[in-house]
């Protein structure tokens, strides 16, 4: 992995940590999860942003390898009712599913691998820059998706 300035990592929490102790130099977009929900959504637009405006020449998707986090699970033990759920469903970008919206793929390895697909197959994206998914694992080491 090349952190450097023309480096942009996509991290969660866990991954920004380590890219910080790693290098000072790289750029580093924190999302929950690292996980990119829509090729057309707020977070798409903004690796793009950053692609063409701070000379990004590669990506890295990083997150440290866990169970995903349920929003929605803890969206309900907070009192949000079925009945706005079943009504946000409705919404375009959900796409009838706020489970999946909401909590992404059924494993961490699942959602940094369609984050990357989203980055790669992006029609805007460079076709020189490519994305790759890596995790930290429980260790603390760092390891490539294949």
């Amino acid at each position: 992995m090349i952190l450097d300035q023309h480096t942009l990592v996509i991290a969660d929490r866990e991954g920004e940590k380590w890219v910080r102790k790693a290098s000072t130099s790289a750029q580093i977009l924190t999302i929950f999860d690292g996980w990119i929900t829509h090729p057309f959504g707020c977070t798409m637009r903004n690796v793009l942003a950053m692609v063409y405006g701070e000379e990004i020449q590669r990506i890295y998707v990083l997150v440290q390898e866990k169970e995903p986090t349920s929003v929605l699970q803890q969206m309900k033990e907070a009192g949000i009712s079925e009945d706005v759920l079943r009504t946000v469903s409705y919404v375009p970008h959900v796409e009838g599913d706020v489970a999946r919206w909401l909590d992404g793929l059924s494993s961490t390895k699942d959602n940094v691998k369609k984050s990357v697909e989203i980055i790669n197959n992006h029609p805007f994206m460079p076709k020189q820059i490519r994305a790759e998914g890596w995790f930290i694992d429980c260790n603390g080491e760092l390891y490539k998706y294949n």
